[in-house]
């Protein structure tokens, strides 16, 4: 039975996946915060973006859940994401992202007791 360490230890050719091809000194970030347990978005949710301990960009999820540019003109690097959820589970969803170059939108799906992030398009 192959489980979550075995998959992750398998060997790779190497190659980098998903990564948006263009400009790779620039970057932008969009993101969208939905509660699956209601089926509908969240409005209202915190969310920043830090670079070392550098608050690059604050902003709130509209009426959509989403906050359409929450990062614009982002230098090739590490940074942290925040979601500031307050549930009865998780206070904070924080991430450590890899930004490169082009655009990345990185929606939050949440629940009571549990939340699934991913890269979307």
């Amino acid at each position: 039975m192959y489980g979550p360490a075995a998959i992750l230890s398998m060997p790779t050719s190497g190659a980098r996946i998903g990564l948006a091809s263009g400009d790779v000194t620039a970057a932008s970030l969009s993101t969208h915060v939905l509660d699956t347990s209601r089926g509908q978005p969240v409005r209202g949710i915190r969310i920043s973006l830090y670079r070392g301990e550098l608050l690059v960009a604050r902003g709130d999820t509209d009426g959509d859940g989403r906050v359409r540019e929450l990062g614009r003109d982002l230098a090739a690097g590490s940074y942290r994401l925040v979601f500031e959820i307050a549930g009865p589970l998780f206070e904070t969803v924080s991430l450590d992202l890899k930004i490169e170059g082009g655009h990345y939108h990185v929606p939050l799906l949440v629940a009571p007791f549990g939340c699934v992030v991913y890269r979307g398009s």
